[in-house]
């Protein structure tokens, strides 16, 4: 018996076919894990995955980690650089730590004497 082989194609904007792509993604993070083409036979591939066109995956390939799959919309989209936050900390002088350290202080006694601790 001979086996058939079926290849997904899409039309794309021109009403040409493309090929489509399996996007094998990390579930939580959306980060691409790999691309499985139609044209080629698997045994099986991996869950999850969304499907695009030969378009998308040009434009994700010559942007490597620069795409990601939108776990919940179910789409391709550009990866938002981190946000670093630096957390500066101010010098202090020897005479305003001493201030701070003598309110934190009174701070707690007045709790306990209101009952609070």
């Amino acid at each position: 018996m001979e086996r058939k082989k079926h290849i997904l194609l899409h039309l794309d904007i021109k009403g040409e076919a493309t090929e489509m792509y399996k996007v094998n993604y990390d579930i939580l993070t959306g980060d691409i894990l790999g691309y499985y083409p139609d044209f080629i036979e698997y045994k099986s591939i991996p869950q999850p995955f969304i499907i695009i066109d030969n378009e998308c995956y040009n434009d994700c390939i010559n942007n490597p980690n620069k795409r990601k799959v939108d776990v919940t919309r179910q789409v391709i989209v550009e990866k938002q650089e981190e946000i670093k936050t630096n957390i500066i900390t101010p010098l202090v002088d020897k005479e305003k730590a001493d201030l701070w350290e003598a309110i934190l202080a009174l701070s707690q006694e007045i709790e306990k004497l209101k009952g609070n601790n």
